[in-house]
């Protein structure tokens, strides 16, 4: 590794770490790896040299059977597509036995980080503790004597198997919670199923072992004849300890007995999670070893008050705000006045009373923290806030980010504080609003779903908009992401009001529109009248002298005047309609229409330029149609805009037809067919646009503006109707006009 003196002092930290570390650059090319990385892997050195890119880094590591069996082309290229942003962890066991884990790490400045840690000693210890714990369970249910433990009201809190056996009762017949009376009661219920003499009844033989202060025994004499004790022994708590011990056929002497009760002690003392016992009254009544060695105190004494005991003071630092209550179930994860990491259990009692249960954590926690040491400067570097919850829904692990997003003082947030504490915290913040707001929201927060995957938005009420994400995880726990999108809403809200200026100016465009064609209108209507006026007056004078050129040439230049004027009325009242079209306000007339009538008038209009065109028009009108209701001036402005387009691109010596027929439907067809030039497919959809025209080849002799045939379509929709066009370039064109049976008298 070359590099400045600061790398080479870094690479040397991470040469001294009992962890293996690989990177790449930006170019995804190895720069560097530590020694650990190819001993951990058991890589010869020159496997990955400098500049070796990751596909053939996990190709390498693909035949060393890193990524288990399978393809290594195939699975090197799939980890190469994978999400850069997501750690991937892949655990295997090569074939010396050894446990190792690899994690392939996307840093934000785009590099990539491989690291690699052997694990055999942490899985190895994990497996020991369990097993330790399933074989002291499995002590205690294999023990040749029956052990059950009743507090002060003489109801059961531990008991196993053999006790009930040797009592003769079903298992389900003495559970823990149940008392004296209960129990006895139920065996007086059931006494033809005991197996004890009428002399010797078990309660009878219960009641003389819990002597008050004392304790007691009795022998009892079963079916078989073999004989068990009963012995009861006084705890200074105020409860007992029961054993009931097989005799044989000869009674045990004195130190039997009193070994067999020392071993229900020693088992108590054995156990490697610390248990401690308190009463209705909240003072302590039973506290083994392993409870005082977690650290929380050596001085507990019994008959001390839960209030001011050294447990309720640690658990007290950790939530401050959320006072453990012993009356219901608690799942703490916390630290003891030594620092000593704890698994903590709360379980209440049928007296009232309550049981605590701590587990060291050390190993556990330890482990976590030397396999995963890039991913907590990732989580800490996350734009995200980040909040993981267990089972419990205690917290477990969170980021700085959270911290910021949620508007918390530093340090606020810590290790086992619980969901509903937090939610008090934002509640006291005022971040769900008004007090009649917030109790609904946080019960709806505090009953949710959390195995179901939730999202939604926040405002704070420094205007931060938050999108919060809640999903479950695999041990039954979930995790809360925080997201800062008060950048995105401004730009859809920005979007938004774009899209309703861009709104208000084509209503502003076609209200110009509207009122620039009726100003027009009225000016050309004067000009066509007076050049109509002089046209006449011309022919007049013709007829009249018979003699000079210039009322001629006035004739002419009338007959040009009208033209031109008509043909730009046209235009307007076609953009007048287009305006029309886009405000919604399109009215029609309900006439009377002869069908045959307005296919006549239309083609008589079309005929002069026909002539001109040399182009043949032929009319072919089933008989007996029926009357059609509608604006009988908008369907001529329809028929004829199609007309004079079919004349327009037909080559002299063609011909168009116009049929009208009946359709099966029982809807009115007038089609219109020419044998002109025609229409590309893609061209089919884009002429029916507003100012559309094709190229220059197909509009030769064709006027106006594009508006024709979209305003068209507008008029037969508004008849509820349709314009349908079939077409190929050099076949001709065909318009179908479809008018529905509605639209026809019956």
């Amino acid at each position: 590794m070359s590099g400045s003196p600061e790398d080479e002092s870094d690479f040397a930290i991470l040469s001294a770490l009992p962890i293996g570390v690989c990177l790449f650059g930006i170019d995804g090319r190895k720069r560097t790896a530590t020694q650990a990385f190819y001993d951990i892997l058991k890589l010869p050195t020159p496997a990955l040299r400098d500049g070796a890119s990751l596909l053939d880094t996990y190709l390498v590591l693909a035949h060393h059977g890193v990524f288990g069996p399978g393809i290594p082309e195939r699975q090197a290229q799939t980890l190469l597509a994978a999400n850069r942003g997501q750690t991937q962890r892949i655990r295997y066991r090569p074939q010396d036995g050894r446990s190792l884990e690899l994690q392939i790490l996307g840093l934000a400045d785009g590099r990539v980080l491989l690291t690699v840690a052997d694990q055999t000693g942490s899985v190895a210890r994990r497996t020991q503790a369990e097993a330790q714990a399933r074989h002291m369970i499995e002590m205690f249910e294999a023990l040749p004597v029956g052990i059950a433990v009743l507090d002060t009201t003489r109801t059961l809190r531990l008991a196993n198997r053999r006790f009930t056996e040797l009592l003769a009762c079903p298992p389900d017949m003495l559970p823990v919670g149940m008392t004296l009376e209960q129990f006895s009661a139920q065996l007086k219920d059931n006494s033809g199923n005991v197996s004890l003499s009428e002399t010797y009844l078990p309660w009878q033989a219960l009641e003389v072992a819990l002597k008050p202060e004392t304790g007691g025994s009795n022998n009892l004499i079963l079916e078989t004849g073999e004989l068990v004790s009963l012995m009861g022994r006084h705890l200074p708590t105020g409860g007992w300890v029961v054993t009931v011990s097989p005799l044989g056929n000869s009674a045990p002497d004195q130190a039997t007995l009193q070994r067999r009760q020392s071993l229900v002690d020693q088992t108590l003392q054995s156990l490697p999670h610390g248990v401690c016992i308190y009463g209705p009254d909240h003072r302590l009544r039973l506290v083994n070893r392993a409870f005082l060695d977690l650290g929380w105190s050596r001085d507990a004494e019994i008959g001390d008050l839960f209030d001011v005991s050294p447990i309720a003071k640690g658990l007290a630092d950790q939530s401050p705000n959320s006072p453990v209550d012993p009356g219901r179930p608690h799942f703490l994860q916390c630290k003891s006045a030594n620092g000593t990491p704890l698994d903590v259990r709360l379980l209440p009692l049928a007296d009232a009373g309550f049981a605590c249960v701590a587990t060291d954590m050390t190993a556990f926690a330890g482990q976590e923290l030397a396999a995963d040491p890039a991913c907590e400067q990732m989580l800490r570097n996350l734009p995200h806030g980040v909040l993981l919850w267990n089972s419990e829904h205690c917290l477990t692990a969170w980021n700085p980010r959270a911290t910021d997003l949620l508007n918390l003082a530093p340090g606020r947030l810590h290790f086992g504080m619980p969901h509903s504490e937090l939610l008090a915290e934002l509640a006291s913040l005022g971040v769900f609003g008004g007090v009649e707001e917030t109790g609904p929201r946080l019960n709806h927060l505090l009953t949710r779903d959390r195995r179901q995957s939730h999202a939604h938005r926040r405002s704070n009420r420094n205007g931060r908009i938050l999108e919060i994400r809640s999903d479950p995880v695999k041990d039954g726990g979930f995790i809360v992401t925080y997201t800062d999108v008060t950048e995105y809403r401004q730009a859809e809200e920005a979007l938004h009001r774009g899209k309703e200026a861009a709104e208000a100016a084509s209503a502003a465009k076609s209200q110009f529109l509207a009122t620039m064609s009726h100003e027009l209108r009225t000016p050309l209507n004067a000009v066509i009248g007076y050049s109509e006026a002089l046209a006449r007056e011309a022919t007049d004078r013709l007829a009249a002298e018979r003699e000079g050129d210039f009322a001629k040439r006035a004739a002419e230049f009338a007959s040009t005047i009208n033209q031109a004027g008509h043909d730009l009325l046209t235009f307007i009242n076609n953009i007048l309609d287009v305006a029309r079209i886009e405000s919604g306000r399109f009215d029609l007339a309900s006439d009377r229409i002869e069908v045959t009538n307005l296919i006549n008038v239309c083609v008589r209009q079309a005929s002069a330029e026909a002539r001109a065109a040399e182009v043949s028009i032929w009319v072919d009108i089933a008989k007996d149609l029926p009357v059609l209701h509608g604006d009988e001036r908008r369907l001529r402005q329809v028929l004829s805009h199609i007309l004079s387009n079919a004349v327009a691109f037909t080559s002299p010596g063609g011909a168009v037809r116009v049929e009208a027929s009946m359709s099966k439907e029982g809807d009115l067809r007038i089609r219109v067919v020419d044998t002109g030039i025609g229409i590309a497919a893609g061209d089919q959809e884009r002429v029916f646009e507003p100012f559309v025209q094709l190229d220059n080849s197909l509009s030769r002799r064709g006027r106006g503006a594009g508006l024709g045939l979209y305003v068209a379509r507008a008029l037969m929709a508004a008849h509820g109707g349709e314009i349908v066009l079939t077409s190929a370039p050099g076949q001709g064109t065909t318009i179908t006009l479809r008018l529905p049976a509605s639209r026809l008298a019956q």
